[in-house]
């Protein structure tokens, strides 16, 4: 970032909110408070200030109401104000719920409220409060208005927006430099245990995962309904470095007289964000009106296991806070790192849907090779093995999907991936002097209906065999045999009962766990003290019967 920071210009001129509803998080002071003044000149007709402190924001009210330009602009401006403190989940869905009982549409949702404490502090529900303010909270307020925003977009036949505050320190995260992820640490373990992040990092590392998770979201959230996007300010003339130090406070507050933005200017770049960026800015962070580039930690490879890690983990967290979208719901139950698909299964009357996992996806064709996404096609011939033993090492430590191997004809798959049937693979190993025997994988890739089999020999360090077998004949084979018929009328008869006991449970939900010892084991099953599955609730309602 230069140390004169580049002109930006004000917002064009045409932009009118009448009729639109908007929230502001942290609209009481700052970039906040501005960004208000701004909306309510734009007329927009109903504005919520989302704040912490009620009697301020109330005080703010009145004083935004009685300002001359807005009073010739909005005489009829709706401004409520609204209790929000983003330290406290509760606070959070009180306010989601409070907002709902009055509204039934909403066109635009800043969330602007943010800190930069220093020290390592804790919020109510555990997290380091930087997390917690400025991402963890975020994301709940973002699942939790989601649907309203897309509601309003279907209704009107136009985008609604969702912006967030974000920063270009984001660029300098401490998981880049020596307080890296740790080899089976989580993402937001990580931020609140790690004790030796420098105090200047946290702000930025809070943005990064921003920069994340709007990243991810990008993909599931359609542009021509909602945009999502986020904008940096730079350094702004506000009272966020009050927190720092005396001996910090003042030759800061010296340089933000040389070079800092005032508060207009950076609710002119928030609002351009907001207002006028197009779906070129769909999941991108805007610095100076300009989509900014991601950095080089967000594009490397370990930014990229960071980003799918914290998209599970923000997917847990937000479980039983809110009811998560399905595709948000089925992007968990998949996992983060490995491709499964929902198969459904019509046996007799019983319908029951199985999870499949699909280590790797090959190409058959020339063609496959630049497409992954093709129709399924017939059967492949025997593949060559170029360079499969770097794909397993990948796989192994869980390498991103999307790094295929150069002049492989396989690579690994992702959740996010489009898997052909026919094109799937799945990948055993073993060690050298134990029997390896592919019937016994049979029942298993039947129920995957997964024709491919790798199976890769070593001694623990070293790969020195690599077979692989096309068992689409075994697997017709296997299913003909009636003794398998037996087995597959024994597993829909214990399903039943399964399901009958579920019925019969008062939350609906139950865990069975098979006995640890004895060759037929039996299943215990026990009654589960609130209505949590592993599938989507659409799911289970479109294929459970």
């Amino acid at each position: 970032m230069p140390f004169i920071l580049p002109k930006v210009s004000p917002l064009p001129a045409g932009i009118d909110l009448s009729s639109k509803t908007a929230i502001v998080t942290g609209a009481t002071s700052g970039i906040g408070l501005e960004i208000t003044r701004q909306l309510l000149t734009l007329k927009v007709s109903t504005l919520i200030l989302a704040v912490r402190n009620v009697s301020k924001g109330e005080e703010v009210r009145k004083t935004l109401l009685s300002e001359p330009a807005i009073k010739t602009a909005n005489p009829n401006a709706n401004v409520q104000v609204m209790k929000l403190d983003t330290e406290d989940y509760a606070s959070v869905q009180s306010f989601v719920d409070g907002f709902k009982s009055k509204y039934d549409k909403l066109h635009l949702l800043m969330l602007n409220a943010g800190i930069g404490t220093l020290a390592r502090e804790f919020a109510p529900n555990g997290h380091e409060k930087n997390i917690q303010v400025n991402y963890l909270s975020n994301v709940l307020l973002t699942v939790s208005l989601l649907p309203l925003l897309e509601a309003t977009a279907g209704k009107e036949g136009s985008p609604t927006r969702m912006t967030w505050t974000g920063s270009r320190t984001h660029k300098r995260t401490s998981l880049a430099g020596n307080v890296p992820l740790k080899q089976g640490e989580g993402v937001l373990q990580h931020f609140d245990t790690a004790e030796d992040i420098p105090a200047f990092a946290r702000y930025g590392d809070s943005k990064l995962l921003g920069v994340l998770f709007q990243l991810e979201l990008a993909n599931h959230i359609d542009p021509s309904k909602v945009i999502v996007n986020s904008f940096c300010p730079a350094m702004v003339a506000t009272a966020m470095s009050d927190v720092l130090p005396v001996y910090l406070r003042i030759p800061m507050d010296l340089i933000k007289a040389i070079r800092a933005r005032s508060p207009e200017k950076a609710a002119w770049i928030g609002l351009n964000a907001a207002l006028v960026a197009g779906k070129e800015s769909h999941g991108r962070l805007l610095e100076d009106n300009k989509v900014a580039d991601l950095g080089e930690f967000v594009e490397s490879e370990e930014g990229a296991k960071v980003r799918r890690l914290l998209w599970e983990e923000t997917v847990e967290e937000m479980r039983g806070l809110v009811a998560l979208p399905s595709w948000m719901e089925i992007n968990a139950y998949l996992g983060a790192e490995r491709h499964h698909r929902l198969l459904q299964y019509k046996l007799g009357d019983l319908n029951c849907v199985i999870r499949s996992q699909a280590d790797v996806l090959y190409a058959t064709t020339a063609e496959d090779r630049h497409e992954f996404e093709a129709e399924p096609g017939p059967a492949s011939e025997k593949k060559s093995m170029k360079d499969l033993d770097h794909l397993l090492h990948l796989l192994e430590y869980g390498t991103p999907a999307e790094d295929a191997v150069p002049g492989s004809d396989m690579r690994l798959t992702s959740y996010s991936t489009k898997v052909p049937q026919s094109r799937l693979a799945e990948v055993k190993t073993s060690l050298r002097g134990r029997q390896f025997k592919p019937a016994s994988l049979l029942p298993w890739l039947w129920l995957g209906r997964t024709p491919c089999l790798i199976h890769a020999l070593g001694t623990g360090k070293e790969i020195e065999q690599i077979d692989q077998y096309i068992l689409e004949g075994e697997l017709k084979r296997w299913e003909d045999d009636e003794s398998n018929q037996q087995a597959l009328r024994k597993m829909v008869s214990l399903l039943r009962q399964l399901r009958d006991l579920v019925a019969k449970s008062k939350t609906g939900a139950c865990m069975a766990i098979p006995s640890k010892t004895g060759k037929n084991r039996d299943l215990d099953v026990f009654e589960m003290p609130e209505a949590k599955s592993p599938l989507p609730r659409a799911t289970i309602e479109e294929f459970w019967s």
